[in-house]
């Protein structure tokens, strides 16, 4: 096409297509969507997967048409979301067990079910040896389950577990490598499914390793272990495990004992040796990521490695190429978690980009290597590291820059501490959500903690540990000069968070949120963080315009009346037209001219300043919002609740959960299991603990963040075992207790824990009463008398007995208090003015046949009882003559063993609903 105007035959380009919102990250979007559909796939129904799928098409469609996006791109991206929820459905249907059929045999007989099997396969997994206890998984190759007479072939996952029988089988235990064939026999089982509402669920988190099944094998002699090929990638695998072990054995020689487990950890990422108390203060602090082997531990070897190489003057290209040949041996040597994954594939992308001249931002390569991975594994998506490890490097390569858009960086040597406090900031907003989706508790000394500890173990502690590691075969006098000056600055950390972690005060919990409100809080800080940038942007270019414009059109009015008149500066008089000097109706027009000109220029100024203002509104209202959302987390139930009765399934013990509709806490009991004296080579470093494992986390899931009033019905160990770490992990008000001491007259370590807080300690005796709120009242039936810290050996008859009242609704709460003690409790109860009928009995001592007679259950009359009892619990509880005599009674049974956690909601019109996890018959489902 020829000009016609000018008709110099310049060719007229089309116009060219505005880019859209979606255009300019093509690979980061598609790479967000088939995030999303593994998501999906992994957490959602069949159904949800695809209602959300068809929402993504329709937003999809929407910025298409709207050209926020080009067609092709927006379906690239539903055809990213449905490749990767497809293939997440292939890789589910293909680890589908092949023993259902043989183990549902077996539960319809056995009690819990137990099948006998025989498997043959090979070890894919490192040995980990805790006290008596081995564990490994094994690729099942071969299997005999039940009464088959012959093998069946397969291929599947099983978590084992051999239980060594004699020390002597500790030698062989430890002589089993990753990439030996094995022989075992044991007995199959399905992992337990969760026991309490929000619960660890061990069976999802064995699911998400692609294991169905545990084989607990009972002593060494059970496992028949012989090399493997060694050419096959467990035995590649196996001699990475024995290489980290020796080097692990370097740094336990340089180290003190308290000292070595946390080095290893912190150089080669194995935390199996690591204490479990001093793993418990840094994540109170939520300093454990830096125990995990990431990103920095990547760049620090790179960095290091590419200084030595440099000294060797290689050039720029063979640096990056021996760079990109240590990386995968790096990851290997340091366990491969998803962390270091992710770490060690972005590193090679990105190095290998350097090296063709092509690098381009982080996004992109935390996109690709995000997609790259879960085409590998797609059950990594489930994994808590690979979450936050990807959220938390996306926070950093996105709000870094967006702050210090808002923030600019300062010249000079506060730069390193701005740079420093700016990581630290975005690297825990960005990880909140998920911290406390999982962990529920943030310290409020979190920021400082890691502002002050992460850049020194960084970029001191940890390569003066890898330093010291790989100098100790060479020149062992400087290994141990550097790890001595190291050991001092780990004393110094130690004592810091022990420190910062004792301020109990600083210590918050939050209620596990809402899948929605993660969404909602990434986009209202994302929104927060893009509309300041676009404000501050907004008027550094208006500030600009104006100085480039200078004073021609938009002088003030006093400057241009000036200028008219001839006075001023020379050089605001030397830019006035000519013409305006002159006196006369000329020079009158022209000011007229130059004044309505002056006002259309500030009436111009003020509509140019409308994106400024919007994004300044927007900015305020992001920040309203992510206010908002913070509120709504820190008090979830702002809007009012029922009170609720919780009678928790802590196995074969008592605890059960108390929370009024005015938001006050009472927990009865905290479980516990009856510890047994071990030989020593027997004890573990973390042995299995209700309080810190179960109980304590289950609470915070829910958030309590305080108990109001803590209750400890006598002191036998399953009922207080769990109890210590309640309240050292959270606030306790008040402590009720049976007025006794233990057999040996020694308050048990809860008491003793209580007494050092200053918690005010009560002696329960009949006739007490406590009236918590308008609408809830605990009276004590029993003890009868208070006996001041009398040593009892026999417990249980001196259990606190409370009836609880919520709304008109009434609760027997009887410890474990027997047929002995029940009639005198009725008389009490009958002086007191207390009759039945009553909503709900907790039967005494987990339904023993010494307890709950026919005489209590006829004067109270309950409409349903509760029996607390662990699964197949060796004392036979709850027994047959109490469920008999319920059913007698017209009482409704139900039990934690096989119901789960079994919870009453009570509203305060007196309206009551029953929840059960479980029914009848579906325990092991």
């Amino acid at each position: 096409m020829i000009d016609p105007m000018q008709g110099r035959g310049w060719p007229i380009e089309p116009p060219r297509r505005k880019r859209g919102w979606l255009d300019g990250r093509p690979l980061v979007w598609a790479a967000v969507c088939f995030v999303a559909g593994s998501s999906a796939a992994a957490y959602a129904t069949p159904g949800g997967m695809l209602a959300a799928g068809l929402g993504l098409g329709l937003v999809l469609a929407a910025l298409a048409l709207a050209g926020q996006a080009r067609p092709g791109l927006a379906a690239a991206c539903l055809a990213a979301y449905a490749l990767a929820a497809g293939e997440r459905q292939w890789a589910e249907a293909r680890s589908v067990t092949a023993l259902a059929a043989e183990y549902a045999a077996a539960a319809a007989q056995l009690e819990p079910p137990e099948l006998r099997a025989e498997a043959a396969g090979t070890i894919a997994s490192p040995v980990r040896l805790d006290g008596d206890v081995a564990q490994l998984r094994v690729e099942a190759h071969r299997l005999r389950a039940g009464d088959a007479q012959q093998a069946m072939p397969l291929r599947e996952t099983l978590l084992v577990r051999v239980k060594l029988l004699h020390e002597q089988e500790l030698a062989a235990a430890r002589s089993w490598r990753r990439g030996d064939r094995v022989r075992l026999r044991g007995t199959l089982e399905v992992p337990a499914p969760p026991a309490n509402r929000g619960g660890f669920d061990y069976r999802r988190y064995l699911r998400s390793q692609g294991i169905a099944w545990q084989l607990q094998v009972q002593g060494a002699g059970a496992v028949e272990a012989a090399p493997g090929s060694p050419w096959s990638a467990a035995a590649l695998l196996g001699r990475m495990d024995a290489a980290r072990a020796s080097l692990g054995g370097a740094l336990t020689r340089l180290y003190p004992a308290e000292q070595a487990g946390y080095m290893q950890a912190l150089v080669l990422g194995g935390q199996d040796e690591t204490d479990p108390e001093l793993y418990r203060r840094f994540a109170r602090l939520g300093l454990t990521h830096i125990m995990a082997v990431s990103g920095m531990h990547v760049a620090v070897m790179l960095g290091l490695l590419a200084g030595l190489l440099r000294l060797l003057r290689l050039s720029r290209e063979r640096i990056l190429v021996l760079l990109l040949l240590a990386v995968p041996p790096y990851v290997l040597l340091t366990g491969a978690s998803p962390s270091i994954l992710r770490a060690g594939l972005m590193a090679l992308l990105g190095l290998a980009a350097a090296r063709a001249g092509k690098l381009k931002d982080g996004l992109h390569l935390l996109a690709a290597s995000a997609v790259l991975l879960l085409l590998w594994e797609p059950r990594l998506i489930e994994s808590v590291s690979f979450q936050l490890s990807y959220i938390v490097t996306a926070g950093l390569i996105l709000g870094v820059p967006a702050v210090q858009r808002v923030r600019p960086r300062p010249r000079g040597r506060s730069r390193f501490l701005y740079d420093a406090v700016v990581v630290t900031i975005v690297a825990q907003a960005a990880s909140f959500p998920v911290t406390i989706f999982y962990f529920n508790q943030l310290h409020l000394l979190s920021l400082p903690a890691n502002l002050l500890l992460v850049p020194f173990i960084s970029f001191l502690i940890m390569p003066a540990g890898a330093a010291a590691m790989l100098l100790e075969p060479l020149w062992p006098w400087a290994a141990q000069a550097i790890a001595s000056v190291s050991a001092v600055g780990n004393e110094w950390t130690f004592r810091l968070i022990e420190r910062m972690g004792s301020w109990r005060q600083g210590a918050t919990v939050w209620a596990t949120p809402p899948l929605w409100w993660i969404g909602a809080y990434y986009g209202a800080a994302f929104g927060l963080l893009a509309s300041l940038a676009r404000w501050k942007s907004l008027r550094q270019n208006e500030a600009a315009a104006a100085a480039e414009a200078g004073d021609e059109d938009t002088q003030p009015l006093g400057v241009v009346a000036a200028a008219a008149a001839g006075s001023g500066p020379a050089s605001v008089r030397a830019r006035v037209p000519s013409g305006l000097h002159a006196s006369g109706p000329a020079s009158i027009r022209t000011l007229v001219l130059r004044l309505m000109r002056a006002l259309a220029g500030a009436a111009f100024a003020r509509t140019r300043g409308m994106p400024r203002l919007r994004a300044r509104s927007a900015a305020v209202a992001s920040g309203a919002s992510l206010l908002a959302l913070l509120l709504h987390a820190a008090h979830p139930d702002w809007s009012g609740r029922p009170a609720t009765v919780s009678f928790l399934s802590v196995g074969q013990g008592d605890s059960t959960l108390i929370r009024t509709a005015s938001g006050k806490t009472i927990l009865i009991d905290g479980g516990g299991t009856i510890p047994f004296q071990k030989e020593a080579w027997r004890e573990r470093r973390d042995p299995y603990e209700i309080g810190r494992k179960l109980l304590v986390p289950l609470l915070m899931k829910r958030g309590v963040d305080r108990i109001d009033l803590l209750v400890a019905t006598h002191l036998d160990q399953d009922h207080i075992g769990g109890l210590e770490a309640v309240v050292d992990s959270l606030p306790v008000r008040r402590l009720l207790w049976n007025g006794s001491l233990d057999a040996e007259g020694e308050p048990p370590p809860f008491l003793r824990e209580a007494i050092e807080l200053g918690i005010p300690l009560y002696g329960a005796q009949g006739g007490q009463s406590w009236q918590l709120d308008g609408e809830t009242r605990l009276d004590v039936l029993w003890p009868d008398q208070q006996e001041s810290l009398q040593p009892l050996e026999e417990q249980n008859e001196r259990s606190v007995v409370l009836l609880l009242t919520l709304s008109g609704r009434t609760f027997l709460l009887t410890g474990d208090v027997g047929s002995v003690s029940e009639p005198s409790m009725l008389a009490l109860a009958r002086s007191l003015g207390l009759s039945g009928p009553i909503d709900v009995l907790k039967a005494g001592h987990h339904g023993s046949k010494h307890s709950t007679s026919p005489a209590w259950l006829a004067a109270w009359r309950p409409s349903m009882a509760v029996l607390s009892a662990g699964l197949g619990n060796r004392y036979g509880h709850p027994a047959d003559e109490v469920l008999e005599r319920l059913e007698r009674a017209g009482s409704r049974a139900l039990r934690t063993d096989h119901n789960g956690e079994i919870e009453f909601r009570i509203h305060r019109d007196g309206e009551m609903e029953m929840r059960l996890l479980r029914e009848e018959g579906k325990a092991m489902e």
